[in-house]
C-alpha cells in the first residue's frame, strides 16, 4: 500500500500519484516482524502428579483390600448344625396330618449306639405328662398345636376355667420345651410348674394346663421343639 503525505488517503502499490491532489505516493513503512516465543511445558510437575496418582491409587487399592479382608474374617456364619435344625425344622409331617407339623432331619435305618450319660442324683429325668383327662364343660376340648412353616416355635394365648390340654405332634426322640405364664400364676401345667420339657414320643404328645385359681385364668403359652 502507498500513502498520500499530503491528504494522507492510501492506494494500491500501481499507483503512483495522489487521485486527489497529484502528489507523488510514498510506500507504506512495513511494521517490524514479531518474534514468536515457543514455550515449551514443564514436564516435572506433570511426572510429579502422574507419580502421586499411581501411589494414591495404590493405598486405596491396599485399603479396599484389606476391607474385604476384614470383613470376610469377622462376617457371622450360620453353622452346618444350625442349618440342618432349621432344614429339620421346616419340613412337614406324614402326608395324614391335617395341619403341618415340625419335624427333624430323617433318621438313618442303623441307629449308633448311644452310651448312658449318668444322671445327677439330685436332678431326677423329666416325666412325660399324662394323658388327657376329661376337660370341665367350660373349657374346649384338645386343641392341637400347628407350627408355621421354618419355624421351631410357637406362642399363643387362650383362657383356661379348669383344665385343658393341647396336642403337639412330633418324632420319637425330640426335647419338648413348654412355657406358660398368667396373672398369679393362676394357670400352670399339670403338677404346678410354670415350665416343663421332656422327650417326646411318635405322635400326638399332650401339653395339659390347670387353672389352680377362681374364675377363668388367662395364660400365655410357649411351646418350642428340637
Amino acid at each position: 500500500m502507498k500513502n498520500c503525505p499530503k491528504c494522507g488517503q492510501s492506494f494500491l502499490d500501481e499507483y503512483l500519484y495522489c487521485l486527489s491532489d497529484g502528489t507523488p505516493l510514498v510506500a507504506q513503512a512495513s511494521p517490524p516482524e514479531e518474534l514468536t516465543v515457543i514455550r515449551k511445558p514443564k514436564r516435572e510437575g506433570m511426572k510429579t502428579s502422574t507419580v502421586l496418582l499411581f501411589i494414591l491409587a495404590g493405598v486405596l487399592t491396599l485399603a479396599l483390600g484389606a476391607t474385604i479382608g476384614v470383613l470376610y474374617v469377622f462376617w457371622p456364619r450360620q453353622t452346618a448344625v444350625e442349618q440342618v435344625q432349621r432344614n429339620g425344622a421346616s419340613e412337614r409331617p406324614a402326608a395324614n396330618q391335617r395341619q403341618s407339623q415340625p419335624t427333624v432331619t430323617p433318621e438313618s435305618t442303623v441307629q449308633p449306639e448311644r452310651t448312658p450319660t449318668p444322671k445327677k442324683e439330685d436332678s431326677p429325668p423329666p416325666q412325660r405328662p399324662s394323658a388327657p383327662a376329661p376337660t370341665d364343660a367350660g373349657d374346649p376340648g384338645p386343641t392341637r398345636i400347628s407350627f408355621r412353616a421354618g419355624r421351631v416355635s410357637e406362642t399363643l394365648t387362650g383362657t383356661v376355667s379348669n383344665f385343658r390340654t393341647y396336642l403337639l405332634y412330633a418324632k420319637d426322640g425330640q426335647t419338648l420345651t413348654a412355657s406358660v405364664r398368667s396373672d398369679d400364676d393362676c394357670a400352670t401345667f399339670d403338677g404346678g410348674s410354670t415350665r416343663i420339657s421332656y422327650p417326646t414320643g411318635s405322635g400326638d404328645n399332650p401339653i395339659p394346663l390347670v387353672n389352680n385359681c377362681d374364675g377363668q385364668a388367662r395364660y400365655t403359652l410357649t411351646v418350642s421343639i428340637r
